[in-house]
């Protein structure tokens, strides 16, 4: 009788694990947080680039949490500093991003002096199974710089060797905040690879003249 109780006991607790891992979405993007780097301060699977006329510039941003009391005074990740000593020892010591919640760290990318081509940001290439069917979500930033084009283009390794390029959605420019702060938004594109598609990327591009912050991508099936 015991052996049959936990028998049926680990036949349960099996059927739980396998029906929440069924439901739950892996997420393939690689270090989607971004906060995992190299020796260069770099993300770990991620890559920059771009192609053309233009002067590109990539950062990694560390994000930093501002919280004010209405009074002057701030806290920074939760510590408190008088406004005193923060106009006098850390204003400029990090980039003011408004970077969303529970972000650790963001990536931008700037193009100046443009004339034609690209700049960009990409994860390295995830493989692609008989699932073909893709959903992507991550958290945005741009500069409203006219008539400068920002949004997510995917690159497909084919079976071939050779790449496919298909954009798969844009980044629309989001009205201002208070004080004239520029907002954060959230894009979702749903998009299904070739059928000869062996991995897929996401580049994450600015063309023209301008500045896109991107954080917490999602890629799932």
């Amino acid at each position: 009788m015991k052996i049959i109780k936990t028998i049926l006991i680990s036949t349960f607790l099996a059927g739980v694990f396998v029906g929440t891992n069924a439901i739950a979405a892996v997420n393939l993007a690689p270090n989607s947080t971004l906060d995992i780097t190299d020796a260069d301060g770099n993300p770990t699977g991620w890559n920059h680039g771009g192609y053309g006329e233009n002067t590109r510039k990539h950062l990694v941003v560390p994000c930093r949490y501002y919280e004010y009391d209405g009074m002057g005074n701030l806290w920074i990740d939760g510590t408190y500093y008088p406004n005193e000593i923060i106009r006098g020892t850390l204003i400029g010591k990090y980039l003011a991003s408004e970077c969303p919640i529970r972000t650790r760290q963001i990536i931008n990318v700037a193009s100046s002096a443009y004339k034609n081509g690209d700049a960009k940001w990409y994860f390295s290439d995830v493989p692609i199974g008989k699932n073909k069917d893709f959903t992507v979500s991550y958290d945005y930033q741009r500069q409203s710089y006219t008539p400068t084009l920002y949004y997510a283009l995917a690159r497909y390794t084919l079976a071939n060797g050779k790449y496919r390029y298909v954009p798969i959605g844009g980044m629309p420019q989001l009205e201002y905040g208070s004080h004239g702060s520029n907002p954060w938004g959230k894009a979702t594109h749903q998009f299904t690879a070739p059928h000869n598609a062996k991995s897929l990327t996401i580049f994450f591009t600015v063309e023209g003249d301008g500045l896109l912050s991107i954080a917490n991508v999602i890629l799932i099936q």
